[in-house]
């Protein structure tokens, strides 16, 4: 008979049959027997021991895993963002909670239903959009989605999704993220329609600031204009200082004007810098001989010394250097009553394409204290009150020549002692221009020294009576052949039924204003130069003014000098480009 017998039964036994044949050794063998079970008693204690402590380590780590697995839901569930995953099918298989927040629907309620079924909020194009995404084959997709709830009140929400792929490179299934950003987009819409608002506000001031422009400018052209006819109309000696004084009030007015128009447009941030080539001693030149007669009526000295070397051509815009350096020293000597005022130009590194140029205002003046240097930049402020009651001003001047250095990459310095005087300092960086375009200005400069236009044609289109009558006595003075339009609609006939080398148009006129004059005018002439003679001076019209063709601009009141040069350089080199000229 055959047995499954365990092994050690099979071994005590065998060690049984071994000792069959004497029964004395019986004993030894229950001896062994017995030793037999009693290994057999340890090794199951032993084996009882191992799995009390694996079972032990496998609880430890089963709460380890519980733990992980609770706090990992637990961050989930507390981010404020909808975490989700959808299926192959387009079925939700986790949100967190965070979209019961969102939605007010039940996470567990949503699991396993289609996506789809929660997008009828959204507008029917991105509603489509998003129920067709799983179709296709995108790996991620973000936008933000505009949602109108039913009560009514829009919200933002940016979503993103991403595909899952297994390690095969197959799709699994899609995990993505739901932000509410509603409240950031408000801020956001907020901070557009103040925007909107600023930019309705700018526009109104702009408007504004071109209509006071036009009205305060159009009297003080006659004004200004007149003083200069009647001053080279041999006027009897007795006269000549009273003419000399309503010329330089009336200049003074104009410059007023000028800075508060200038700070509205720095303020802006309309004011553009001209990048073109001009003559330097021609720019210090213009105002020499002014400065050098006042500073002669107030008994002081007024010099300027130039380095050698400087090139005479350079490239940058002269209007603003002439502006800042107008600024400085009509302030020097304002506010010098002995002594005098100096203006240094010093050439402080030169290569082959660049100069740099110290520029130096220095005064034996008021001079100003300490606690007072930095005021005097800041806008509409003077030293003190009393400085404001004695000298005047509006006290815009020291601030435009800041803001116009800091666009020109520079920046003012200042040295001063009360009672002793002050230093104005500045460096300018120019590109160096042209030695043809040089020998260009000295020819129209000679060419001017007759004062003869001799040859020219123009049509002038002002309404203004005052204005038509200064025109008409300095065009002829210059033996210029002109006719005149009294507005944009005449001036079109005008110039239909006749032949001209130039037009100067004015802007604000009745019918027809000056920009469609020039429209329409274009529409049959994209050569003839239509040069822009307006006392409106928006920040936005110098693109204006490139819009609709014109080819330049000189402001009113015009200084009679200006508008002889740019005739002449019409009539001597031919129309290339017109500087902006004020």
């Amino acid at each position: 008979m055959s047995y499954d017998l365990n092994p050690l039964l099979k071994k005590q036994l065998f060690e049984f049959d071994s000792f069959k044949n004497g029964f004395e050794d019986f004993p030894s063998f229950l001896q062994k027997v017995n030793e037999s079970y009693l290994s057999l008693e340890t090794s199951i204690k032993q084996l009882e021991q191992s799995l009390e402590i694996h079972r032990k380590q496998k609880t430890h780590t089963n709460l380890k895993i519980e733990n992980i697995t609770r706090n990992a839901n637990n961050a989930v569930d507390n981010i404020t963002e909808v975490v989700f995953e959808i299926d192959l099918a387009g079925n939700w298989i986790y949100l967190n909670q965070a979209w019961e927040k969102l939605t007010g629907l039940k996470v567990i309620d949503c699991l396993g239903e289609p996506y789809s079924k929660y997008l009828g909020i959204l507008k029917p194009k991105d509603n489509l959009e998003l129920s067709r995404l799983i179709n296709s084959s995108f790996k991620s997709y973000c936008k933000v989605l505009e949602i109108h709830p039913s009560n009514g009140e829009p919200h933002w929400l940016d979503v993103s999704i991403k595909t899952i792929f297994s390690l095969s490179g197959e799709p699994t299934g899609y995990i993505g993220t739901i932000c509410d950003i509603t409240s950031q987009k408000k801020v956001e819409l907020s901070l557009l329609q103040a925007k909107e608002k600023e930019i309705l506000a700018n526009k109104a001031k702009d408007e504004f600031l071109s209509t006071i422009s036009h009205e305060i400018r159009t009297p003080l052209n006659a004004v200004i204009s007149t003083s200069h006819l009647l001053l080279i109309e041999n006027p009897h000696s007795s006269q000549l200082e009273n003419l000399n004084i309503l010329k330089h009030s009336s200049e003074h007015l104009l410059s007023l004007v000028n800075d508060v128009l200038d700070f509205g447009k720095i303020e802006s941030g309309n004011i553009e810098l001209e990048n073109v080539e001009f003559n330097f001693s021609n720019v210090i030149n213009s105002f020499l001989s002014t400065y050098l007669n006042i500073a002669e009526e107030k008994e002081i000295n007024f010099s300027v010394n130039r380095d050698y070397g400087i090139p005479e051509i350079l490239i940058g815009d002269a209007t603003r250097l002439a502006q800042i350096l107008r600024n400085l020293i009509s302030n020097a000597i304002k506010f010098t009553s002995s002594g005098g005022v100096v203006l240094n130009i010093k050439k402080s590194k030169k290569t082959s394409k660049h100069v740099t140029l110290n520029f130096e205002i220095i005064d034996t003046g008021i001079g100003i204290s300490a606690s007072e240097r930095q005021k005097i930049f800041n806008s509409f402020t003077q030293a003190n009150t009393t400085t404001a009651r004695k000298f005047g001003g509006t006290g815009l001047g020291l601030s435009i020549c800041k803001k116009l250095l800091q666009l020109m990459g520079s920046k003012i310095n200042l040295q001063s002692e009360p009672g002793i005087g002050s230093i104005f300092s500045f460096p300018l960086t120019f590109e160096i221009g042209s030695e043809n375009q040089h020998q260009k200005h000295l020819e129209i400069q000679e060419n001017n020294s007759n004062k003869s236009l001799r040859g020219l044609s123009v049509l002038v289109a002002e309404d203004n009576k005052v204005n038509c009558l200064v025109l008409r006595k300095f065009l002829s003075k210059w033996d210029v052949s002109f006719e005149i339009a009294t507005d944009g609609n005449e001036a079109v006939e005008k110039y239909e039924n006749g032949s001209f080398d130039l037009i100067l148009m004015d802007i604000m006129m009745p019918n027809m204003n000056g920009f469609e004059a020039t429209k329409t005018i274009r529409k049959f002439d994209s050569n003839i130069p239509i040069i822009a003679l307006s006392a409106a001076t928006a920040v936005h019209m110098e693109k204006e003014y490139d819009e609709v063709g014109m080819n330049g601009h000189i402001s009113k009141p015009f200084n009679p000098n200006t508008l002889f040069s740019t005739l002449k350089r019409m009539q001597t080199i031919g129309y290339k480009k017109v500087d902006y000229l004020n």
